[in-house]
């Protein structure tokens, strides 16, 4: 019964990562709604499951899981004037998904026959989006300076889309090089669908022109080819020289207050949608925050409007807004502890990782180095509740035991 839900939570977590229904209740929209529901009937069934089975030992994963979800709990409970409900559940949800999923999963063979429905779960959006953007629809912004159309597809905003088909195109490479790790010849069905999801991925994030998330599967293939082989890396560098060469006026354009920010008009910290100069705003507040709040954070809510209590309070310690980097948003969200115990997770996942052998562990140490690199640099993986999740959803399979017979799978 666990392995069937799960199956669904895999196949329809990309499909609730769109926006198909304008509806809307106590912060969530309706596919939320329905993700969370579909957690709910996961977390039914591993109870079940405890029922029946011996007890298996704790990895320093799941223990830094339970003390961010502690540690948020706590963050949020101090300062509920101004957390929000709905963001306290987009975060804590996805590391409680990590530990149903160590604790579901019998083997890393049954995970990777997961990660062949996720990657069916993408086709129906990216279809439905592709089909859109090549009529001309879901246009959801036009770049003043340069008059460049922005699509969006089936999903709520331009990042949405783009991190997803990053994440696709991300999956697709890594599910390709955990079946080659299992010695077992690829279905032409397997190759027909990764090949789909990357394709009609890659034509998805050019339209959205979302350039943290160009850079952040650059680095996925760079960080995989560097420790995969040299030779391979050279080539692909090389392709990319001659890509950009070739294209470098459409790039240009993509990149234009990168390349020229006075061009546009811009000071130099404005550059990047004015990343440096969010930033630098973000932590400045910070700083001068009372000691309290820069331990404890400042209410767990995503990046947006209060969910209440006076506006002095609002005005001084949260004009933050939207910091573009998740790191940050951690440290204004839950305060230095909070950061401490996000750092420490994401420490054992890549002390995990690097446990893993050969192929496998340089697909995942990619995944991970391409993740952390976008939360560096803008709104990913967690302050976007279905990347988040997603992550933990692939992830997991360096804290799961080898297959059994995986020339069985």
């Amino acid at each position: 019964m666990e392995i069937f839900l799960t199956q669904i939570l895999y196949l329809f977590r990309p499909i609730l990562s769109t926006e198909l229904v304008d509806w809307a209740l106590l912060g969530f929209g309706f596919f939320d709604l329905a993700a969370i529901l579909l957690f709910l009937l996961v977390f039914v069934a591993f109870s079940l499951k405890l029922l029946h089975k011996a007890r298996e030992p704790v990895s320093s994963i799941e223990v830094w899981a339970v003390l961010f979800v502690v540690w948020t709990t706590i963050s949020y409970l101090v300062h509920i004037d101004l957390s929000s409900d709905a963001a306290y559940a987009k975060l804590v949800i996805p590391p409680l998904t990590y530990i149903l999923l160590k604790r579901i999963l019998p083997d890393r063979a049954t995970h990777v026959r997961m990660l062949f429905l996720m990657l069916v779960g993408f086709l129906l959006p990216f279809f439905q989006s592709a089909a859109l953007t090549f009529q001309g629809e879901g246009v959801d912004q036009v770049v003043y300076w340069t008059g460049t159309e922005r699509y969006k597809g089936v999903y709520a905003n331009i990042h949405s889309m783009a991190h997803n088909a990053g994440f696709a195109m991300m999956l697709g490479s890594v599910y390709l090089v955990l079946r080659r790790c299992q010695r077992v010849p690829l279905r032409w069905v397997e190759l027909a669908v990764v090949a789909t999801a990357f394709i009609v991925g890659l034509y998805l994030l050019y339209a959205t022109q979302t350039r943290s998330v160009y850079v952040g599967v650059a680095a996925f293939f760079v960080t995989f080819l560097f420790f995969y082989s040299k030779r391979a890396l050279a080539l692909f560098i090389a392709l990319a020289i001659a890509f950009l060469a070739y294209f470098w006026e459409s790039i240009s354009v993509i990149f234009f207050d990168f390349l020229d920010p006075r061009g546009a008009g811009f000071e130099i910290e404005k550059a990047g949608s004015g990343r440096l100069a969010m930033w630098t705003r973000v932590w400045d507040q910070w700083i001068d925050s009372p000691f309290l709040n820069q331990l404890t954070g400042m209410g767990v809510t995503i990046p947006g409007g209060p969910k209440g209590g006076p506006a002095a309070i609002w005005a001084k310690f949260r004009p933050w807004g939207d910091p573009h980097n998740d790191w940050l948003f951690v440290i204004m969200s839950l305060g230095l502890i909070g950061f401490g115990i996000l750092v420490g997770l994401f420490a054992s996942i890549l002390r995990a990782v690097l446990r893993l052998r050969g192929e496998e562990k340089f697909a995942m140490l990619a995944l991970f180095a391409a993740v952390v690199l976008m939360n560096l640099i803008t709104n990913s993986y967690i302050t976007r509740f279905s990347m988040f999740q997603m992550f933990f959803m692939v992830i997991v399979y360096a804290d799961l035991r080898p297959a059994r017979n995986p020339q069985k799978t």
